[in-house]
């Protein structure tokens, strides 16, 4: 069950589900999926929370995105995270989507990472989210979506599928 979080440094609350507890818990937000590490500020009705480090470079996009040398607000994260909020996040297959990637996405880049040849498996992954921003920016949305599906699909089949 999700436990509700209030962030005291924004003052918006959010039901989260905790991956990880210690000094600093790690918790992912329901509603998006973004990880993030926060430190207990505060008990009582809600947990209040302070943001002590965002965690999403663990996941793919970002991974990819930062083999290619490109800031945290490059092009491709933008319009990946306006897809993400605007379009999926107002589904319930998209929604669906979105916890599916977050859940899965951390052992996937941990998996690459183990690989020799792990930043050209990144940057060959970049080249793919440039093909699904360009789905999206012009406009083609429902390929952008299964152009997702298949790249989890088959992200899964090589990375968290036991030979």
């Amino acid at each position: 069950m999700p436990i509700k979080v209030k962030f005291v440094e924004y003052g918006e609350q959010a039901k989260v589900k905790i991956v990880e507890y210690g000094e600093d818990m790690q918790v992912i937000p329901v509603e998006y999926g973004e990880q993030m590490k926060v430190k207990i500020v505060e008990y009582g009705e809600d947990f209040k929370v302070k943001i002590v480090q965002d965690t999403s470079p663990c996941f793919i996009t970002s991974a990819c995105v930062e083999a290619a040398g490109l800031p945290d607000n490059c092009t491709e994260l933008e319009t990946l995270r306006h897809f993400r909020d605007e379009y999926l996040a107002k589904s319930d297959d998209g929604k669906r989507m979105i916890q599916e990637y977050y859940e899965i996405a951390p052992s996937i880049v941990e998996a690459i990472k183990k690989e020799e040849n792990s930043n050209e498996i990144f940057n060959s992954m970049f080249n793919e989210i440039k093909e699904l921003v360009s789905l999206i920016e012009r406009g083609d949305l429902e390929g952008a979506i299964l152009y997702c599906k298949k790249s989890i699909v088959k992200l899964k089949q090589k990375y968290l599928t036991k030979e």
